[in-house]
């Protein structure tokens, strides 16, 4: 068995106006001194500690950080510069190397006044502090994580002229109340009867990016994939409708992606919100799409941030994956908790007083021993295994030359 830890950081929006009162605009690429003192903070210092706490309670590190955008406010030079020194320091902090940190680009990384630079300055000054894993434009970034494939995507092209979108203005026009419509014809008429959606602000994933995904991902031989973009790909549970804030192709996007028969874990940000939604075929395939929100990492009292813990066969199958978040506890300090499993559908879970007898006799039992004993009963091992990762009253004592086999494991019962 294999895993692979992830850290995923996401809307800091760096720079809010609040930030430069009284402080000098960037100049000559430096910081103004107010936010540069920002990164010094007891809030930055403190969440550090508690992602490395957090790795030496379970005896094992970070392998990877993602960000899903919004990294500065407004898309100015300024804030995303603020954002790419806090990734740089997290990476250091973490001893992560810059290889292991992937990102792609939020709405506010986008300077939406000057629509059509798309993205130009928070790709100079990602490259300018050796970030070299993003999507950009229309071109999504793809690569593997333990022969896990990930990849980034740009849930912003709608608000360029990249998203290959043409709109029938009629088809908008159904959705404007009499009173505006002749109003809103007359500035539509000046455009043509189709557009590209860089008129609207809307997040949209474009064709070019959904066909590079549903490539990658089918020609790797790994069960599930790992997503990254900025925006929810389905409703959440804030009940406000924004225009910037509904992907236009989120529908087509998973139902083509489930039609690969793969299973994947979209991680955003954008809504601020942490919650999990799954997306299935009922009375298809037992693949899925998992979209996780992470909140916001910020200096406020609602700090976010999540850790993931993915669990592959040898083979590259899925098994489990555990969701932690992390949250804000104080004035500055952060804590963490296990928040819960994802299972592939459909799964059914062995009996769990099975289990619990061998207990009756031992305080501790090998799993391969557990295996022997449970094989004539039909429970193969990984059924097992899956078993052993979801029960919240089992330790696992893991080896640290041992840490993949787990016919070496030592699960020990806990004492309530």
């Amino acid at each position: 068995m294999k895993s692979i830890r992830l850290l995923h950081v996401t809307d800091f929006h760096f720079g809010k106006e609040s930030d430069y009162k009284n402080t000098a605009d960037l100049k000559d690429g430096n910081v103004p001194k107010k936010l540069t003192n920002n990164l010094n903070s007891d809030w930055t210092e403190e969440f550090f500690n508690c992602v490395n706490e957090w790795s030496l309670a379970h005896n094992t590190k970070i392998d990877s950080i993602i960000c899903t955008g919004d990294i500065g406010d407004q898309g100015k030079q300024k804030n995303i510069e603020l954002g790419a020194l806090f990734l740089d320091k997290l990476c250091t902090r973490l001893e992560l190397d810059k290889a292991d940190l992937y990102l792609c680009p939020g709405n506010h990384d986008l300077e939406r006044k000057k629509v059509r630079s798309e993205f130009k300055v928070y790709e100079d000054i990602l490259n300018k502090y050796s970030i070299n894993n993003y999507s950009s434009y229309d071109s999504s970034f793809t690569t593997t994580i333990k022969d896990i494939p990930l990849i980034s995507l740009n849930s912003c092209l709608g608000g360029t002229a990249k998203s290959g979108f043409s709109v029938k203005f009629n088809k908008i026009l159904e959705n404007i109340p009499d009173v505006h419509r002749n109003e809103i014809t007359e500035e539509l008429e000046k455009l043509g009867q189709n557009y590209l959606s860089d008129f609207l602000d809307v997040p949209a994933i474009g064709n070019k990016q959904l066909e590079n995904t549903l490539e990658y991902i089918s020609k790797n031989n790994s069960d599930s994939a790992i997503i990254l973009m900025h925006h929810n790909p389905v409703p959440n549970n804030s009940i406000e409708v924004r225009p910037y804030g509904s992907m236009v192709d989120s529908g087509k996007f998973i139902t083509k992606v489930l039609n690969t028969k793969k299973k994947a874990f979209i991680l955003h940000g954008h809504t601020h919100f942490d919650y999990d939604i799954l997306s299935y075929f009922p009375n298809g395939d037992d693949n899925y799409v998992s979209a996780i929100g992470c909140g916001a990492l910020n200096d406020t009292a609602n700090g976010r941030a999540n850790i993931y813990e993915f669990y592959y066969t040898n083979d590259n199958k899925h098994i489990i994956t555990k969701v932690y978040r992390i949250q804000r506890i104080g004035s500055a300090s952060f804590g963490i908790q296990h928040s819960h499993n994802i299972y592939d559908k459909g799964f059914t879970e062995l009996d769990a007083p099975i289990m619990i007898e061998m207990f009756k006799v031992r305080s501790s039992v090998l799993f391969s021993d557990l295996l022997l004993n449970l094989k004539n009963k039909g429970v193969d091992e990984i059924s097992l295994l899956k078993v052993i990762l979801k029960q919240e009253y089992l330790l696992i004592n893991i080896d640290k030359k041992n840490t993949d086999d787990y016919h070496k494991w030592c699960i020990i019962k806990k004492n309530n």
